[in-house]
């Protein structure tokens, strides 16, 4: 049987449900990203990219390198943060120690860190850049390098040429090396959720880490601390952080060839990117035996640095003395541990 009705004229309630964005609680992910929002904010040349658009790189503890780059392009990006008359000594330097030392033949036995201060963060991508130049007969130029950044990084965009475009920073150093990306300190207090994130992804970015090491044929470039030199207020002095325990840890491998640099070419200014003259020394590639080598290498830095940048620092460069022995012990409390487990 069928029942007929009139059809009802009811005014319909149009007003959108909330969205699944709005319905879902915020993820530990977002609560990390936002954290690290705050750091980039006032960079000049830079901007925040949205979770949405970074999500994709930010939840990634490794981040694939681009071996077919163009490398005039890449020379280009270079040369937005060093100038030519340094980047063409810097890479003839290089190119002399590497073949000196025999690094080409020796990377079928070993992987090579270069350890380095941390003055400004385009350190790493400018020192990673130039191996992957010098380095061109290889294909994997580029995935074979594995550059350690923090997880603020996908976040940023870059105005590389001053023309109001903005480029993922991800995307640009894909273009030298592979990124595994480590998860900075984040507030006391910061929930239980963030910090377990954290935990895990820092977890996975260790077991990579050591991968990497153990393989022969790798090249890792790591600063020896997570955060930057800090001026002093005067701008007399440069003190340089303390090695972070973790890393120091992790140089202590037989299978590990450890190139210690001292490197400093501030790209920045309050304008943006501004192509610098690079200051640095090579130090001669080492097994290190003992953690607290790497710990005494800070003090070989913190000379060369009041060497190199006396024009610029006419108190020297430095760092925090009374901290190193507790962080010596640290280092050593985590290999035991590492042992035993």
């Amino acid at each position: 049987m069928t029942i007929e009705s009139e059809p009802r004229n009811l005014e319909a309630y149009q007003k959108p449900p909330l969205s699944l964005d709005h319905l879902t609680p915020q993820s530990a992910s977002q609560s990390l990203y936002d954290i690290y929002t705050e750091r980039i904010d006032g960079l000049p040349g830079f901007r925040q990219r949205s979770y949405h658009d970074a999500k994709d790189d930010f939840e990634k503890s490794i981040i694939e390198a681009d071996d077919g780059s163009d490398i005039e392009f890449v020379r280009l990006l270079l040369g937005r943060l060093i100038n030519n008359d340094g980047y063409g000594e810097f890479l003839n330097d290089l190119g002399e120690f590497w073949e000196h030392h025999n690094l080409e033949e020796d990377l079928q036995n070993y992987s090579y860190c270069f350890l380095t201060n941390h003055r400004v963060f385009s350190d790493l991508p400018l020192i990673a850049g130039t191996v992957r130049d010098l380095r061109q007969g290889d294909p994997y130029s580029a995935s074979r390098n594995h550059m350690v950044v923090g997880k603020l990084i996908p976040g940023m965009e870059v105005d590389m040429f001053g023309s109001g475009k903005f480029d993922p920073v991800t995307g640009l150093l894909k273009m030298v090396a592979r990124q595994i990306q480590t998860v900075p300190k984040i507030p006391p207090n910061s929930g239980e959720s963030i910090e377990a994130q954290r935990r895990v992804w820092n977890e996975e970015t260790k077991s990579i880490m050591n991968a990497t090491i153990e393989h022969p044929g790798n090249i890792i470039y790591v600063a020896a601390s997570g955060s930057q030199d800090i001026v002093s207020d005067d701008g007399k002095s440069l003190r340089m952080q303390e090695v972070n325990p973790q890393t120091a840890a992790m140089m202590k491998n037989p299978r590990l060839k450890v190139i210690p640099l001292f490197f400093s070419c501030n790209s920045f200014d309050e304008t943006g990117l501004v192509p610098a003259s690079p200051k640095y020394k090579l130090l001669k590639p080492r097994i290190v035996r003992h953690t607290d080598e790497i710990f005494d290498l800070m003090e070989e830095f913190s000379e060369i640095g009041t060497e190199l940048l006396a024009d610029e620092f006419s108190k020297g460069v430095s760092y925090d003395q009374n901290a190193i022995e507790k962080l010596k012990q640290k280092a050593a409390a985590i290999l035991h541990f590492s042992r035993n487990d």
